[in-house]
């Protein structure tokens, strides 16, 4: 019953935070977005391509992340609805895990794989030397959505209000950002390869998209997102299934 309940929660919660119209039309906007990128200029390489379609499209990812997950998930607080799903025959573990797949990694996966998908069409021959680089980058900035939008799920575990959640996330997200292009400046300015490293490790696709180009990546550099990633996820179900109350 436990997968079972779990996979049921997780899609009776996805028709919430996947509703139309809004998903849909920012699902059509991202698409052409990636086939107009695919088709402005030359790329010969799989994972060129990739990350230029994927810069943007991670943007619009995350911000919606922050307002379907993070708020969403406060505003299932405030109406009731995840004392009903704790009234489900599931675990809060499960409970937790369900929330989690459907506010952040299911709408992450679909807006950031929707322009590949469509840009891949186009430049079929291009994609076709190395597939693998391609999904390797998709899977990279993937992961570093998701270590956005689980700590935007933790904001709205914890705020329980809508309004703060989208406050909080969003104000992560831009700190988080503004934090990375801070420490490039400085360790830029100081000659300090630490500080430029620990910059550049914050981008974890970036780490990513160094290695297929052959520059030397170091493997704290890589493990520093995915860290996070965890730790994050980690004190949302400690949160969660041991202090959280609904009321």
């Amino acid at each position: 019953m436990g997968l079972r309940g779990l996979a049921e929660l997780a899609l009776v919660d996805s028709s919430d935070s996947l509703r139309p119209p809004g998903f849909d039309v920012m699902m059509v906007i991202i698409a052409s977005l990636g086939a107009a990128l695919a088709t402005m200029q030359p790329i010969s390489e799989p994972h060129v391509a990739a990350r230029i379609i994927l810069d943007p499209t991670l943007f619009a990812a995350t911000l919606f992340l922050a307002l379907r997950g993070s708020a969403g998930v406060a505003g299932l607080i405030q109406r009731g609805v995840v004392s009903v799903y704790l009234s489900y025959p599931v675990s809060r573990s499960s409970v937790y895990t369900a929330i989690a797949v459907s506010r952040v990694l299911l709408p992450a996966g679909t807006l950031l794989s929707a322009p590949l998908i469509v840009a891949g069409l186009v430049l079929l021959p291009v994609i076709s030397r190395s597939p693998g680089s391609y999904i390797l980058v998709f899977l990279a900035y993937l992961l570093q959505a998701c270590m956005y939008g689980s700590f935007f799920l933790l904001a709205g575990l914890v705020a329980k209000s809508p309004g703060t959640a989208s406050v909080v996330s969003i104000t992560f997200y831009f700190a988080y950002n503004i934090t990375m292009l801070i420490l490039s400046a400085v360790g830029a300015a100081m000659g300090n390869s630490t500080v430029s490293g620990i910059a550049d490790a914050m981008a974890f696709y970036y780490m990513v998209y160094r290695s297929l180009l052959g520059v030397g990546v170091e493997v704290w550099q890589l493990l520093l997102v995915p860290l996070l990633l965890l730790a994050m996820l980690l004190a949302g179900y400690v949160y969660f299934t041991r202090r959280f109350e609904p009321g």
